[in-house]
């Protein structure tokens, strides 16, 4: 849980989020984040034409960034 509003920390994203909202959440460029994607560090979800990204997979990716 987050103390700051005691939302449980896996409920801090949206369950889906577009590439636009990713990059508000990452606050990195949208090409930046096809970079990701296509190097592997950013896995995503198709639904016919549109990509979208979890927020555990968000979540996941913030922590890598982190380290240790």
């Amino acid at each position: 849980m987050s103390e700051e509003n005691n939302v449980p920390e896996s409920a801090k994203f949206p369950r889906r989020n577009t590439i636009t909202e990713a990059v508000e959440i990452l606050k990195i460029s949208r090409a930046l984040i096809y970079v990701r994607i296509k190097a592997g560090q950013l896995r995503v979800t198709k639904d016919g034409a549109r990509t979208f990204i979890s927020g555990a997979e968000l979540e996941r990716y913030l922590a890598a960034c982190e380290g240790p």
